[in-house]
């Protein structure tokens, strides 16, 4: 954060930031599941589980603060966020009878999550005193947000990848704020506030 100073009465600020992670697990070997019927194996399943995460992030703010000669200050920010969030699990499953020949067809798929968001918002404050007892505040703000959410899943099929369209989803999310406020108060006496 730096702040540099024009004049004793004017102040600009400039915030910017970041952070950008990605980490992996991988769950391998003979995990999974064996299937009994009246004490006899009837079927076993291997599983093999990756993921892969990712979570990006920046910012920037940039600000104002001025003091006018009648004791009024105003303040201004403007500010943006953008993240980009994703998940990747691939997940193998190998079914097998007694004798370990294959008893089915592997259920091979992978999902791919990803989020995208970008928030956008400005606001100003201003307040000084009216006289010497009421203090004025009054101020707004201004956000938008966008988000897109992607949930992709594929299913391995005859060595290809298809697209699984029932477990699947992708939807866009926009939110919109206009918020304003404007307030008065005055000290009654010294003993109270």
């Amino acid at each position: 954060a730096d702040e540099y100073s024009i004049n004793k009465k004017n102040i600009i600020g400039v915030v910017v930031g970041g952070s950008f992670r990605t980490m992996s697990e991988d769950s391998f070997g003979e995990s999974g599941s064996t299937f009994y019927l009246n004490n006899v194996k009837t079927e076993s399943i291997n599983t093999s589980i990756a993921n892969m995460n990712l979570f990006n992030s920046m910012y920037a703010n940039l600000n104002y603060t001025g003091i006018f000669s009648d004791g009024g200050e105003i303040t201004l920010n403007a500010d943006y966020s953008k993240y980009n969030i994703g998940n990747r699990s691939s997940q193998s499953h190998y079914y097998f009878d007694p004798t370990l020949a294959p008893s089915r067809d592997p259920l091979i798929y992978h999902n791919d999550s990803k989020q995208y968001i970008d928030i956008y918002s400005f606001k100003a404050d201003y307040e000084r005193m009216i006289g010497k007892k009421i203090k004025l505040e009054t101020g707004f703000k201004v956000s938008r947000s966008q988000t897109d959410n992607d949930l992709i899943r594929q299913d391995k099929q005859l060595n290809n990848w298809v697209k699984n369209d029932s477990l699947s989803s992708v939807f866009m999310y926009n939110e919109d704020i206009l918020a304003a406020y404007i307030t008065a108060g005055s000290q009654i006496s010294k003993k109270s506030s």
